[in-house]
């Protein structure tokens, strides 16, 4: 049997956002892989008001008030949307929908999908199987 990671995140009501368990690939934004067993505040998140949070199998990602989207962790299959395949060991700003207000974002194990105010939904990282919704 695989061995199935549990990421525990808090969203707190006065918009700070902490979070706890394994932090292999830097999915937890504490700028380390390193595991934490107590919640702990993510420090570079502070002042960004985190709307909704979402945790793929690699990857988190959040959604602030103002539809900034950041993403951390693993980015093996491109799905932090960096236009790379580089692990973010912190919350950073994915450039390529910074003009875009998203409302909503998922992540998958290998992928992410965000909406848009618009209702238009924008998918990347890995496609195998059509999980894309893209016609290749």
């Amino acid at each position: 049997m695989g061995r199935y990671v549990l990421l525990s995140v808090f969203l707190l009501v006065e918009s700070h956002f902490w979070c706890r368990a394994e932090g292999k690939f830097g999915r937890l934004g504490h700028s380390s892989e390193g595991n934490c067993l107590t919640p702990r505040l993510v420090e570079s998140l502070l002042g960004k008001k985190p709307r909704q949070i979402s945790c793929g199998g690699f990857h988190t990602a959040v959604v602030t008030e103002d539809g900034h989207l950041y993403t951390f962790g693993g980015g093996e299959h491109g799905h932090l949307g960096h236009n790379d395949r580089v692990n973010k060991l912190k919350p950073t700003l994915v450039q390529a929908l910074e003009t875009v207000f998203i409302s909503q974002i998922t992540c998958g194990w290998s992928h992410s999908v965000a909406l848009d105010a618009n209702g238009r939904v924008y998918t990347w990282g890995n496609g195998d199987h059509g999980k894309l919704g893209l016609s290749s």
